[in-house]
């Protein structure tokens, strides 16, 4: 299978895999070769995938949609890191802000964009062992 994962701002990855686990709005999904086609919405978690030489992969991605026809599965996500793209400390000043908006009983805070903020740093602070 071939795997594209794309954001707004460049193709992350390109390659070819024999298994992916992918974080959707229905639960979390694992695809074989061979499996049928589908389109479904994707959500804040981590993505693993293993290459077609056996190393495994993982990608923090955010929101987005994938499509899967032909064993050739794409991915169109708002944001996609690697591990080592991770700024940990970033993502723990990040995890407290949206807990302080997540606190206040204000109508001003956005509490679905405050949550979706937790849920995309306590990912990330998970992906490299820092929560």
């Amino acid at each position: 299978m071939t795997l594209e994962v794309v954001t707004p701002e460049k193709t992350q990855c390109k390659e070819t895999i024999t298994y992916i686990n992918v974080p959707t709005v229905a639960g979390s999904i694992g695809i074989l070769y061979n499996h049928a086609p589908i389109v479904t919405l994707v959500e804040i978690g981590r993505l693993n995938y293993t290459r077609s030489d056996g190393e495994e992969v993982t990608l923090v991605i955010t929101e987005g949609v994938l499509e899967l026809h032909d064993n050739k599965i794409t991915l169109l996500v708002n944001a996609a890191e690697t591990p080592e793209d991770i700024d940990s400390q970033r993502a723990a000043k990040a995890k407290e802000r949206a807990l302080r908006r997540l606190d206040q009983k204000t109508r001003d805070v956005d509490f679905a964009r405050a949550e979706a903020a937790l849920k995309r740093a306590m990912i990330r602070l998970k992906t490299v062992g820092k929560e």
